[in-house]
């Protein structure tokens, strides 16, 4: 289980975008669990609920879907955070949590499949996010599907680069992987549910290793 009570997000919306950047070189210190349950929350984490009708109970997130289908998914490859074992997870935005996956993810299976572009691995961690494909088409039954969860895709992937640009924090995302390898990696079947983006994180280089920047009583025990 991932701490609820998030580190605050105080850089100003004005801020967080002019700052957003792509960055392409880490600083090799380790991140908090706060920081990284702060991102998957925003990112990918419900931040609340409607009521939906004939479809039942709809989430809220931070980011656009199609249909609020929300066929995203979010797999962590913990490289170097403070109290989370090195490997590999998918987050449960249900519970808040990590649930560990079988196989061995270190940077160097990182680097296979994302052709050793050192910003994939270098940071504290890599994430991968897959499309469900049955989840959307079974609402948008035509071709344009494609096309939404490609969208989807692309909306997750902002939201995360603005939340690592509000905590402080390195964001770098690419595309830039072998589909295959990340989904056979990933233990998920490609033809239900396929890679789509590589998302990565960690401190900026000549920032102060940012578990000491936050409140005690946010910082992992």
């Amino acid at each position: 289980m991932l701490p609820r009570a998030p580190p605050p997000l105080s850089r100003s919306v004005q801020d967080t975008f002019a700052a957003r950047r792509t960055h392409r070189v880490f600083a090799g210190q380790p991140v908090s669990m706060d920081q990284l349950a702060t991102v998957l929350f925003y990112t990918f984490g419900p931040q609340g609920f409607i009521d939906g009708g004939m479809f039942g109970v709809q989430q809220g997130r931070v980011s656009p879907s199609a249909g609020g289908r929300h066929e995203v998914e979010c797999y962590v490859a913990a490289h170097d955070v403070h109290g989370v074992p090195p490997g590999l997870y998918h987050y449960s935005p249900r519970q808040h949590a990590l649930e560990a996956l079988p196989g061995d993810v270190s940077r160097d299976t990182i680097a296979e499949v994302a052709y050793h572009r050192k910003p994939s691995y270098e940071g504290a961690f890599t994430i991968f996010t897959t499309a469900v494909a049955r989840r959307l088409s079974w609402k948008y039954r035509h071709p344009r599907a494609y096309r939404l969860w490609m969208f989807d895709a692309g909306h997750y992937g902002q939201t995360y680069a603005l939340t690592c640009t509000a905590l402080g924090s390195s964001a770098f995302q690419t595309i830039a992987f072998t589909d295959s390898v990340v989904e056979q990696l990933l233990g998920v079947d490609p033809d239900e549910e396929f890679a789509v983006y590589l998302l990565s994180g960690g401190v900026r280089p000549g920032t102060a290793d940012f578990c000491r920047s936050i409140p005690a009583h946010h910082r992992p025990v």
